[in-house]
């Protein structure tokens, strides 16, 4: 659905969520009626892929593996230390949360009057998932989500990423583009405490 439904959205919203089966899928609006559909309407158990679509962009995530595709790019994250390396995309894992939100605030214009009029604006939109997995010795929670500046005509977008532990590591963060990594950052874990990295990806 994702390769052959269209890079816009149905409505005046920049992007929406899209949650793809393996026959069929539900967006937030529909295509043809632009009815709203509830993310609460997901299912969840028959999921391929979740993510956005708009402003000619389409950005998912494989549900089964985890790995990210921004805008026709595949995106992979892993953890490195000196003795091991921990995928944490590319995993075959099936108990992951999706995610998606919008930031938005609203403005009231009322002036010296007793009524006025609230306006709603959209900050930014986000997706992900999170998921726990044991890796050789080493229980993982990993948290990805991508965000998207509303109103920004770059294509510079943030991938944030938490990550936990269940022991002590010393390591590296890396973020592999098309099998090349791209960043490297250091990274150390304490053992159950929740480190958090924020890298721009650049979406074209």
């Amino acid at each position: 659905m994702f390769k052959d439904c269209p890079s816009i959205s149905p409505v005046a919203q920049d992007f929406i969520w899209l949650a793809e089966y393996y026959r069929g899928h539900l967006s937030e609006f529909d295509f043809e009626t632009k009815k709203e559909n509830s993310f609460y309407d997901i299912d969840k158990e028959k999921l391929v892929r979740f993510g956005l679509i708009g402003k000619q962009k389409k950005m998912w995530f494989e549900c089964s593996r985890g790995t990210f595709n921004l805008s026709g790019r595949r995106v992979d994250v892993r953890y490195r230390t000196e003795d091991q390396v921990y995928e944490l995309t590319n995993q075959n894992l099936y108990q992951r949360d999706i995610i998606t939100y919008k930031k938005a605030f609203s403005e009231a214009n009322v002036g010296r009057k007793t009524e006025g009029e609230f306006k709603n604006n959209i900050l930014s939109y986000s997706f992900g998932y999170k998921s726990e997995m044991e890796i050789e010795d080493v229980t993982f929670n990993f948290k990805p989500i991508v965000t998207l500046p509303h109103g920004r005509e770059d294509n510079d977008h943030v991938l944030t990423v938490d990550l936990a532990a269940d022991k002590d590591l010393d390591g590296y963060l890396e973020f592999i583009i098309g099998g090349k990594v791209v960043g490297s950052y250091e990274a150390p874990l304490q053992a159950s405490v929740t480190g958090r990295l924020h890298w721009k990806v650049s979406i074209k």
